[in-house]
Order: structure tokens, then sequence, then C-alpha cells
């Protein structure tokens, strides 16, 4: 069973990419809430079931 958070409506406190950076603050800029979660990573969908 893969971990799945409860739900965010804040951007993360670290970033793991420059791409993801970036939608985070485009989002807060342009004021378009969001919600999100954290997971473990997954290499197939197989893993979700």
């Amino acid at each position: 069973m893969i971990y799945v958070s409860g739900i965010y409506n804040t951007a993360p406190e670290n970033y793991q990419t420059f791409l993801q950076q970036q939608v985070y603050q485009t989002l807060e800029k342009l004021h378009i809430s969001f919600e999100r979660v954290e997971t473990d990573e997954v290499i197939t969908r197989l893993y979700c079931y």
C-alpha cells in the first residue's frame, strides 16, 4: 500500500524540481486555488491498487 497524505491547499515547503517551484509560484501569482497530496513514489499503476 502506498502512502497518500491528507489534502493540502498550500505549496510544499521544499520543491523537488525547478518546474514544480515555477508552477506553484504562478498559481499563487494568478490567485488560482489548488489542492494537492503527497505520495510515495510509484513506478507503475500496479502499485496503486
